[in-house]
């Protein structure tokens, strides 16, 4: 609110006859004192108005500190025995596999390497995402290509992306946090000036999706920082700083996007490892590269695949249950996922699964149909098909799997 005040003439000095009167001076005076009253009112209804917010929000966020659980503290425990938040930033862990076909659904999300995912922001179907040796400099082995296919036209936008969730967020509000990563360019990649944009967001109060972060839905969507970047062929090391991070962050997104135009060339594709998030003002001197098997163990916080192998069934009337192997608790009740198709058959081959009995084979199962029953801490399977034998195993082909995310 501006607060404008009358000024009073005192005219032309020393007697000030051309002034205004004093009954002229009084009555401005008056006024003034009026508009200061008012604006002093609008003052005090605004603090309150922003105090009592501030104050919710204070309230909201210490309910979100002393709600974690005991999953999540466990889990933040372990991830923060190093300085990266960036759950399989050294890309070792590759659980779904490691080539990816981008969705050319606009805004969809396709999960890549544990912890990532692809978007395209047009419609686009010759964009996907493998794994490839790094070239970087002994700290990581893998990385992530992202490429089109040679000989595709039109225009989109490509987007990787990385979140880190609420349980590591904490610890890092009112500090700096710096974003730092390497990245290359084969030698067709067609963004402008092999530009690629790299951008920090926040969302609050609590974890949001890939999907609302890659659309700008995240409730409290707010951009803290974002750069250009000019690739080249070979690798380099690239950072973005946040210098205090907002109290109440419930999430930090990390997006990489580059727009392309024309004809993709066979080399049309940029490269991304050792992604650091930390609570810092600066990068770290060398990549910090947790040991894979703790990699291997936090990211099944969020996916699980179960692939090839045999498991545990319990038989029940016309179903069997199926354990599976445990690790630390998902992030929330997870979602389930599977290519249980085709002929149940036994002894499987690569394509095919089967239920067995002790001492007892069959040709098959007819009918069949799955679903999770599992909580957030164990996953199980509840397999239901047309039969009514003491199942105590489930047998996998090597191409068949059964997955449970719990991914952002």
């Amino acid at each position: 609110m501006s607060l404008e005040l009358e000024q009073i003439k005192l005219g032309t000095p020393p007697l000030g006859k051309d002034g205004d009167t004093q009954r002229m001076a009084n009555d401005k005076t008056n006024r003034n004192m009026s508009a200061i009253q008012t604006a002093i009112d609008a003052l005090t209804s605004t603090t309150s108005t922003q105090g009592t917010a501030i104050q919710a929000n204070a309230t909201a966020i210490t309910a979100l500190q002393q709600g974690l659980t005991d999953a999540q503290r466990q889990f933040a425990s372990m991830a923060q025995a190093y300085g990266n938040r960036a759950i399989n930033g050294g890309l070792e862990v590759w659980k779904a596999g490691t080539a990816f076909t981008v969705s050319p659904t606009l805004g969809a999300i396709t999960y890549t390497a544990d912890c990532f995912f692809a978007s395209q922001l047009s419609v686009q179907s010759s964009c996907y995402v493998t794994r490839q040796i790094s070239s970087a400099s002994g700290h990581s082995y893998y990385s992530l290509r992202t490429q089109r296919a040679a000989g595709s036209v039109g225009a989109t936008t490509n987007i990787t992306g990385h979140i880190v969730e609420f349980a590591l967020m904490r610890h890092m509000w009112g500090g700096p946090v710096t974003v730092s990563f390497k990245a290359k360019c084969g030698a067709d990649f067609s963004s402008a000036g092999r530009s690629l944009n790299v951008a920090i967001i926040t969302g609050i109060l609590g974890d949001q999706s890939a999907s609302g972060l890659v659309n700008g839905t995240w409730t409290g969507y707010k951009s803290q920082a974002s750069k250009n970047v000019v690739l080249t062929a070979n690798e380099q090391l690239f950072s973005l700083t946040v210098p205090a991070l907002d109290p109440g962050t419930g999430n930090i997104g990390v997006l990489f996007s580059y727009g392309v135009t024309g004809t993709a060339g066979a080399n049309d594709w940029w490269e991304l490892s050792e992604l650091d998030i930390r609570a810092a003002m600066e990068p770290p001197k060398s990549f910090e590269a947790m040991p894979v098997p703790l990699v291997d163990l936090l990211v099944s916080r969020y996916y699980r695949r179960y692939q090839g192998g045999s498991f545990s069934a319990i038989g029940l009337t016309n179903s069997a249950r199926i354990d599976f192997p445990g690790g630390i608790p998902m992030r929330v009740a997870p979602s389930l996922g599977h290519n249980l198709t085709g002929t149940y058959a036994y002894p499987p081959d690569a394509n095919h699964w089967a239920l067995a009995a002790a001492g007892v084979t069959y040709a098959s199962i007819t009918g069949g149909s799955i679903a999770s029953i599992g909580a957030a801490d164990y996953p199980a399977l509840g397999v239901f098909a047309g039969f009514n034998i003491p199942t105590n195993e489930l047998q996998l082909g090597a191409n068949i799997y059964i997955e449970f995310s719990a991914r952002l």
